[in-house]
């Protein structure tokens, strides 16, 4: 099942540490389905952070722009960079969204594997980022509350690849992908729990689960199957001696003079 955000006042957080330490490359993965309409302000998904200041932040968010509800991309460090999408994707089906910040001034952020944004501002490396939340803007204060259901979301610490961020689109799930350089991944199956550990979520206002799931395709589960136990056969003998005549075995297993 997926985490589902009422957009007032509902959200996953950490304050104890972001997994991420602030320095560029980073790529954000996640699916996401967007309640809110064409009304409103941004929603933002996904975020990293800095508790003591509005100005350093990371993440993924939708925003209204021409009559339609759109993918956004956005990181404050320095300047604020950001892209804004085209596709509309309001009416709560599911999306694929991905952020890769390659360096400073480098950012691309893709829906759904296509409708390719990008943004080339020239940001400041090593953000301030203290927390990592998923259903709001998490800074010194917390904004834009999310309004829909989020799960399998991923962080590294490294620039995916065009072919990566297919892959994730299409299905895969975010183990398959670079996996030695995964900072985060909550996949939000039936917990809050992230798979490395790096993250510790708090649920605040009571988040619900929506009985849907995104299209990801997992890992399956190791089966072990004991082995057969091993039988031992005495040696068939094959000639013995009996009042000075020999007994031969025959292909029926019986024996004959």
């Amino acid at each position: 099942m997926a985490r589902e955000f009422d957009g007032t006042n509902q959200y996953l957080r950490q304050t104890s540490g972001s997994p991420w330490d602030g320095n560029f490359p980073v790529s954000v993965s996640l699916w996401f389905q967007d309640d809110q309409n064409t009304g409103g302000s941004s929603r933002w998904v996904f975020s990293f952070g800095d508790q003591s200041s509005s100005s350093n932040y990371f993440g993924l968010a939708t925003i209204v722009s021409a009559s339609k509800r759109v993918l956004r991309g956005q990181c404050g460090s320095g300047i604020t960079a950001f892209t804004t999408g085209t596709v509309d994707v309001q009416g709560g089906a599911w999306h694929h969204a991905c952020i890769v910040q390659a360096a400073v001034n480098d950012m691309k952020v893709w829906l759904d594997g296509a409708d390719l944004q990008t943004d080339t501002d020239t940001l400041t490396d090593g953000l301030a980022v203290d927390q990592v939340a998923i259903g709001v803007l998490a800074r010194s204060s917390l904004a834009a509350y999310w309004d829909g259901a989020a799960e399998h979301v991923a962080a590294w610490n490294t620039a995916l690849a065009t072919d990566n961020v297919y892959a994730l689109a299409s299905g895969a799930s975010p183990l398959f992908v670079q996996p030695s350089s995964l900072l985060m991944y909550n996949d939000e199956i039936d917990n809050d729990a992230d798979r490395f550990g790096a993250v510790s979520f708090t649920a605040v206002n009571t988040p619900t689960w929506r009985d849907a799931r995104a299209p990801v395709i997992m890992p399956r589960k190791k089966r072990i199957v004991s082995p057969s136990p091993q039988v031992s056969y005495a040696p068939r003998t094959q000639a013995v001696h009996w009042t000075g005549e020999f007994i031969q075995p025959g292909a029926d297993g019986l024996a004959y003079v």
